[in-house]
């Protein structure tokens, strides 16, 4: 295996592996993913990289496995997560690669912190608590090449209210009010001359 200073370092001539944090949208109060993937070569063994986020608009929940992970051992550290860093760890068995190809890693939930406003966040790598590394099936290093997510928060009390009015000698309206993506649609009618039409 190369080395420098005692570090291992990529094999001259080969071409850097893509890994990619979708990006995402989140309603506020609600929980949402981004997905990591790899552009795999067929040559990589294992990875380790960090994510970064900002712990006042999104809180961790979890990482899972995807499916192009399987078979791979996933290990989490997540101890600094209320600071906003995660580490993410995956690692074949011995011998063996990921397949060449567009592969999805791990799915990593969010939830958006509540308010109103619609904001965008980075979900960014680093190194911190795990450094980024990425290593073939003889531990040689394979460099990588790291495309952030950007992560809208999105506010969920935007109001849609539609209005149809009908029986011009009596009319009344029917109304329908949208309170955001996940609160459904209300629907009602109510006679003009109510007391009670607005």
């Amino acid at each position: 295996q190369p080395t420098r200073g005692g570090e291992a370092v990529p094999v001259a001539g080969r071409a850097a592996t893509p890994v990619v944090a979708a990006d995402a949208t989140i309603d506020r109060g609600q929980t949402g993913s981004v997905t990591v993937s790899m552009a795999a070569q067929g040559i990589e063994n294992a990875l380790g990289f960090s994510l970064s986020f900002d712990p006042a608009l999104l809180t961790y929940v979890s990482t899972t496995a995807a499916a192009g992970a399987a078979g791979a051992t996933l290990n989490v550290n997540d101890g600094q997560a209320a600071a906003g860093r995660v580490g993410i760890a995956l690692a074949r068995s011995a011998g063996q690669t990921f397949p060449a190809g567009a592969t999805e890693l791990v799915v990593i939930q969010f939830t958006a912190a509540a308010g109103t406003g619609t904001v965008t966040t980075p979900v960014a790598f680093g190194d911190a608590p795990i450094p980024r590394e990425i290593s073939d099936a003889t531990a040689n290093t394979v460099e990588g090449a790291y495309t952030n997510a950007t992560v809208t928060v999105r506010d969920n009390l935007d109001w849609l209210l539609t209005i149809a009015v009908s029986n011009a000698d009596k009319p009344d309206v029917q109304f329908g009010m949208q309170t955001g993506a996940t609160d459904g649609y209300d629907e009602g009618t109510f006679d003009l001359d109510s007391p009670e039409a607005p």
